[in-house]
């Protein structure tokens, strides 16, 4: 840019129309580098402020994944929890209810009469509250792990009926068997082989389970 030296010796050589209009020009080319500069400061301002937002987002998801994490071992805990709180129950479903039925006395005369064992029960009672038509569930609780077991493994001797023995399981573990008794659905309607073992599905052989809400094959 020119000084104001140099401006004023225009004036001498120059005619007063023409040194305006320079004079003009150079002002407005004064006020341009003034604009720019304001620019490249608000720029770098804005750009500052932006470095500042992303360091402050990358703070926010490691926070979020901590969180996360800290999470899944807290439902893990709370999968344990319910687990072992429901490991010596089980499910009867299809046991006719009388009116003024006493829960443990039916069920104590089901095993004996049905299934031709011996088990000491903690507890048994129905669950949810009485509608008509129909037959509420019952939750059995037993002394010990053999006493429960001595009933599941008896329980084929209830097959014709429309009473059913199952495991008191957790709302995770419900949606994990019903994945993989479609699985098994679909394997059967391909011709192959399938079974449960240890609470796997083995089909011709292969044992699957559910990992993260999808069926696949066991590497354990």
């Amino acid at each position: 840019m020119m000084s104001g030296r140099t401006r004023s010796n225009l004036k001498p050589s120059l005619p007063e129309e023409q040194y305006n209009e320079i004079l003009s020009r150079l002002e407005k080319l004064d006020d341009l580098q003034k604009s720019t500069d304001e620019i490249k400061e608000n720029t770098a301002a804005i750009s500052r402020k932006v470095d500042h937002f992303e360091e402050k987002c990358e703070e926010i998801e490691q926070s979020v994944i901590s969180l996360q994490s800290e999470m899944d071992v807290l439902k893990s805990r709370i999968e344990f929890m319910e687990k072992d709180s429901r490991r010596l129950n089980i499910i009867i479903t299809g046991l006719e209810e009388s009116e003024d039925e006493k829960t443990t006395d039916t069920v104590a005369e089901m095993i004996k009469n049905k299934l031709k064992v011996q088990s000491v029960m903690s507890s048994a009672f129905r669950i949810g509250p009485k509608q008509p038509g129909k037959i509420r569930p019952i939750k059995v609780t037993f002394r010990n792990q053999e006493d429960k077991w001595r009933v599941i493994k008896a329980r084929s001797a209830l097959k014709g009926t429309r009473i059913y023995i199952n495991m008191d399981l957790t709302p995770k573990e419900q949606k994990d068997a019903e994945l993989l008794r479609n699985f098994k659905k679909k394997a059967i309607e391909l011709g192959r082989r399938t079974g449960f073992k240890q609470g796997k599905l083995m089909i011709d052989g292969t044992p699957y389970v559910v990992k993260d809400g999808t069926v696949v094959q066991d590497q354990e």
